[in-house]
């Protein structure tokens, strides 16, 4: 099962001592019929460019590792769709420059896709959330379908690293919008629902790491944020009616628990008042205390599972 070519595509920006696990594990694929694009967003004549061409020349002789540069920093949105353009593969998927593929991940999600049918332009799998090389979370997320509600609600508790998508489904739902900054992948995944589905793999085939430098928002900014991306669907949202509530909901509640993250709690009782979060909250708040609870009954589950198939 090696006819369908696959390209993977790794936007880089900042990270270039985990670019080379990232790119390592996609040319470790049990599937060998596979070409990697790492698009380099960092300004020219920056250390951050320098790191990355410096990782890069180490593939100078890879023919299936293919490194495009842009001409200055853009932004995430921009960087994947110059991995879109340059895609030869029937299927396409993205890896985060920081997060790491299993062994069989793309060999798992091209037998499923083989299997699918004009409805379905996806493949997601499970993943594992890692600190320190150890496992902090376990994916609790397993839909299937249409999953566009759940997108807008910001309630699709995966990453774009887990997707194989077919070519013909990303073409058809059209390049990333490059004025989001952030959102990316949910403003992409929103117009993808539109006309597709997705299925859903229960392997955990994605290590996600918490890097302590991610690039972590300021409440202003996310607010911001939020406001472009509920503007730009606002026509989609209508059409859940009595459910479209929910999607300013928990788009305002992420702010809301923002601020208490920060411990500033005044401007989390202004953000309370001005969206008139209510008493609904309270079981968010407790719901937060008891995924904590849930992610570390999960990983121990997962790790005695682990231990049982060596």
């Amino acid at each position: 099962m090696q006819d369908e070519f696959v390209s993977i595509i790794i936007p880089t920006y900042k990270r270039a001592d985990l670019l080379e696990r990232a790119i390592a594990s996609v040319l470790n694929q049990s599937y060998t019929n596979i070409e990697v694009i790492v698009v380099d967003d960092n300004d020219p004549h920056t250390e951050y460019r320098k790191k990355t061409e410096s990782i890069m020349k180490e593939f100078i002789n890879t023919p299936n590792v293919i490194y495009f540069k842009h001409d200055r920093n853009k932004n995430g949105a921009s960087a994947r769709n110059s991995g879109i353009k340059l895609a030869r593969g029937q299927y396409i998927g993205f890896l985060d420059d920081d997060d790491e593929f299993h062994k069989d991940k793309v060999w798992y999600q091209v037998k499923e896709l083989r299997k699918t049918d004009g409805k379905i332009g996806a493949v997601y799998c499970d993943f594992v959330v890692k600190d320190n090389n150890q496992i902090i979370r376990k994916n609790r997320y397993n839909k299937e379908g249409n999953l566009q509600f759940d997108v807008l609600c910001n309630k699709l508790n995966i990453s774009g690293s887990n997707f194989l998508f077919k070519k013909n489904a990303v073409q058809n739902t059209g390049f990333y919008d490059e004025r989001f900054n952030r959102h990316q992948d949910l403003e992409f995944l929103v117009r993808f629902f539109n006309d597709y589905k997705t299925k859903y793999i229960n392997k955990s085939l994605l290590s996600i790491y918490k890097d302590d430098r991610a690039n972590i928002l300021d409440t202003a900014a996310m607010e911001k944020i939020k406001k472009q991306f509920l503007s730009k669907y606002e026509g989609i949202i209508q059409t859940y009616q009595k459910r479209g509530h929910l999607i300013y909901f928990y788009n305002y509640l992420e702010i809301y628990k923002q601020h208490l993250l920060n411990k500033d709690f005044l401007a989390a009782l202004k953000c309370w008042k001005k969206y008139k979060l209510g008493l609904r909250v309270i079981p968010s708040l407790l719901n937060r205390q008891l995924y904590k609870l849930m992610d570390k009954v999960m990983v121990k589950l997962y790790l005695l599972k682990k231990e049982r198939l060596l």
